[in-house]
């Protein structure tokens, strides 16, 4: 199994690691309790509280904005999905050169999608989410 580099391994990132070594077992265990846990609760409130007041909306009619939104989160879509085949070209194309001895002229890529964006995967990504939780928060 193929490790990323940064990680530590056993499925522990990393940062956790330096943390912890910095610190102390007992203070880690401390910020764990205090910092580490809660936050994590807070991400998991964060994606799923929208989630919920869509549940709850069920049976309301859609209207204009439902459609509009739901129109957005497709072009979402086919953005992410270009610009995750377009870095895929792009990497397989530099692993080819590395492996030939071919020069690379950019080690990344600026070109297409990401000429306008150095993350649009990202950013179409962010927008999905957005449109899909608001499509029916938005409503009420």
């Amino acid at each position: 199994m193929h490790v990323k580099e940064g990680t530590g391994g056993g499925g522990e990132d990393f940062r956790r690691v330096v943390i912890r070594k910095r610190v102390g077992p007992i203070w880690f265990q401390v910020m764990n309790i205090i910092l580490f846990v809660p936050g994590q609760m807070l991400v998991v409130w964060l994606f799923s509280s929208p989630i919920h007041q869509v549940w709850q909306a069920v049976g309301t009619p859609l209207g204009v904005l439902d459609i509009i939104l739901t129109v957005l989160f497709l072009i979402l879509l086919t953005g992410k999905t270009v610009a995750d085949e377009q870095m895929w070209r792009f990497q397989k194309e530099k692993k080819q050169r590395l492996a030939t001895g071919e020069k690379i002229f950019s080690p990344l890529i600026t070109s297409c999608l990401f000429r306008y964006s150095r993350h649009p995967s990202y950013f179409c990504d962010i927008g999905m989410w957005y449109a899909f939780l608001s499509v029916r928060c938005l409503c009420f």
